[in-house]
């Protein structure tokens, strides 16, 4: 699959000779010279299997891209941790699954379960990993970068906040008009 679609997206021009790829089935000194070309800078995109989900530090790498399903959760986790490695970037992980991708089946692992659970998180995925890890959930600190389902939930909440000031201002307005009025009768009567 990882050959085939590097040889589809090496022939989009905007991308060009600019793929790279690394998979099992690359021999030893064709893996060595894809990782050199790619971080190098002569390869925009490394197209790769779970085989480089481990044990490898790229300092500039700002998407990963899974398509299909992780392994497990422990997989994903570590996959998407090519990203963001450098301080001053942020990084992103994307999964591009089906949606039967998401139904548990009896044959699931127990990480391949957490994963399942991982896709079908209605609340924070934040707090899902932290408990699957063993570590206590905290509540999301405003420096951190918020996944989609906080990102989701904050924007809702903004229209909520904004929809009750919006609601106050015109309480408050419709309140200094009675006001008025009643003043100005109460001048008027006596």
């Amino acid at each position: 699959m990882i050959s085939t679609l590097s040889r589809t997206l090496g022939g989009q021009s905007y991308l060009g000779p600019a793929v790279a790829q690394f998979h099992a089935d690359l021999p030893e000194s064709e893996k060595v010279a894809e990782l050199a070309r790619f971080q190098g800078g002569e390869a925009r995109v490394l197209l790769a299997t779970s085989a480089i989900g481990a044990g490898f530090d790229f300092k500039e790498v700002d998407a990963v891209i899974h398509l299909e399903s992780a392994y497990g959760l422990t997989d994903f986790m570590q996959e998407s941790g090519r990203t963001g490695r450098d301080p001053r970037r942020s990084g992103w992980s994307f999964c591009l699954i089906k949606s039967s991708e998401r139904a548990t089946r009896p044959s699931d692992s127990t990480d391949r379960l957490e994963f399942r659970k991982y896709l079908n998180e209605q609340i924070c995925r934040r707090r899902l990993i932290a408990l699957n890890f063993g570590e206590i959930p905290r509540s999301c600190d405003l420096s951190w970068k918020l996944y989609d389902l906080c990102l989701q939930q904050k924007a809702q909440q903004d229209l909520i906040r904004q929809a009750v000031k919006q609601s106050y201002q015109e309480a408050t307005a419709e309140i200094e008009f009675l006001a008025r009025a009643t003043e100005f009768f109460t001048d008027s009567v006596v």
